[in-house]
């Protein structure tokens, strides 16, 4: 103790970070309650893997992001139609989460 030690330098370097941005989905969103639900995981990837892949599904994004904000505005501030809008959502939900599992396995 209170004894000088020699000087000590090091370097480190930490891994960049991967962030995700969380958009779209406005529907699914206000159905849920939350855009970190993991319904709208599967749904994103669909989106972001299938859809924004092609010119056809572009036009269908971009056609939902015009239409969809006044409707999920609608649903999240009505506790019946946020169950409706679930209930909707529920088989293409299951389908985009089985199509996942599918593609997790072919890896």
């Amino acid at each position: 103790c209170d004894a000088p030690s020699p000087i000590a330098v090091t370097s480190t370097q930490t891994s960049m970070q991967k962030f995700a941005v969380l958009h779209g989905c406005f529907i699914a969103t206000a159905a849920y309650g939350s855009p970190m639900a993991h319904e709208l995981d599967a749904l994103r990837a669909v989106r972001d893997k299938g859809l924004l892949t092609n010119p056809l599904g572009r036009l269908a994004v971009a056609g939902y992001y015009a239409m969809s904000p006044p409707i999920a505005r609608a649903i999240a501030s009505d506790e019946r139609l946020r169950a409706g809008a679930r209930k909707l959502l529920r088989p293409i939900v299951d389908v985009a989460e089985a199509g996942l599992r599918a593609a997790s396995h072919l890896k």
